[in-house]
């Protein structure tokens, strides 16, 4: 299971490439960061949806 510290960490990681992003080109992002934020961001809307199917 994965515990709220690595979510935390996780979240500041993606705030910082996303805020890193508006500063430059989407295109300076590597591909794996590009990748790491929507694999994060199709997790958190699976809990959502399961949230609000529960």
């Amino acid at each position: 299971t994965e515990t709220i510290s690595d979510n935390i960490n996780g979240n500041d990681r993606i705030e910082s490439i996303l805020s890193q992003g508006a500063n430059a080109t989407s295109s300076q992002l590597t591909l794996s960061d590009q990748l790491y934020c929507q694999a994060k961001i199709d997790e958190e809307n699976g809990r959502l949806k399961k949230k609000i199917e529960n």
